[in-house]
């Protein structure tokens, strides 16, 4: 491995480490704090918490919510949720393909996680 692919490959394991804590300490506090607040009114909505200072701010919109949350900390990394139960896109998926005239989808063995239509 040459020495810049070398070093492109740690700033990726760097960058990589990074979104997982940021993740992970995104979803502790919106798990442990802010859901039984946030599910009951604001479902749909987009939560930016601030993951340093555990601050947050509800929007309509991913877009809104980061500027409400830049506002009060204009610096600092962000965990964006949308409130909520996780929607299952899969079933989506099915139920579209069931419809007249619908092209069904398959997902190629080799292939996990990417989806063709046949």
């Amino acid at each position: 491995m040459s020495p810049l692919s070398q070093d492109a490959a740690a700033r990726r394991d760097q960058y990589g480490q990074l979104l997982y804590d940021v993740t992970r300490r995104g979803l502790e506090i919106y798990e442990g704090r802010l859901k039984p607040l946030l599910e009951p009114d604001h479902l749909g909505e987009v939560v930016a918490i601030h993951v340093d200072s555990g601050d947050h701010a509800v929007a309509a919109s991913s877009p809104e919510a980061m500027r409400a949350m830049r506002r009060i900390h204009p610096v600092g990394l962000l965990f964006l949720y949308t409130i909520g139960p996780a929607e299952d896109h899969g079933l989506a998926r099915r139920m579209a393909s069931l419809g007249s005239g619908a092209r069904r989808f398959s997902r190629p063995a080799d292939t996990p996680g990417t989806w063709r239509a046949p």
